[in-house]
């Protein structure tokens, strides 16, 4: 439980809890909520961690505007995710080595994928990064080792900063 008092959470403070299935957080906490055990900011509009035990599919809350850097670090269980159109940004390595990912949908609504993004997603086999996208960060597909059985990306995506993008695309 994180209690009332607790006003910061450092980085990678939940990184290698692979065993964890849920963080709670006090209700009277004036800086961080939890909803079915996942972390976020006091108004949900940042998903800041999903717990690395969780399995399955998760649907992000239609609050949420940013997924944070290591969001779902390392969710090996995680497999698939539903982002929601009020989402804009994806974090740094957001999604990074989540193995048990096998597709993820872009909503025209994110306009940046960060660093990292999905790396070392294993399992990934479709992506669709709709138009709005602005701009994908260094390696955001990269040491993804399954070919993917589709990737799109639309002809609008302004600047694809990386090689782990291409390589997804061979």
């Amino acid at each position: 439980m994180i209690g009332n008092g607790v006003t910061l959470i450092g980085d990678k403070a939940f990184q290698k809890c692979a065993s964890l299935t849920a963080i709670t957080v006090d209700a009277l906490n004036a800086a961080y909520s939890s909803v079915d055990g996942v972390l976020f900011d006091k108004s949900q509009t940042a998903l800041i961690h999903y717990p690395g035990g969780k399995a399955g599919s998760y649907a992000v809350r239609s609050t949420v505007t940013a997924i944070g850097d290591e969001a779902f670090y390392s969710c090996r269980g995680l497999t698939g995710v539903t982002i929601p159109v009020s989402v804009t940004a994806i974090g740094d390595a957001a999604f990074y080595a989540c193995t048990g990912l096998t597709g993820v949908t872009i909503p025209d609504s994110v306009t940046a994928i960060g660093e990292g993004a999905f790396y070392s997603c294993a399992s990934l086999a479709g992506v669709l990064i709709d138009s709005d996208t602005a701009s994908i960060g260094n390696g955001a597909f990269g040491d993804c080792n399954k070919k993917p059985e589709e990737l799109t990306v639309s002809s609008t995506v302004c600047s694809v900063l990386t090689s782990g993008v291409a390589s997804f695309l061979l």
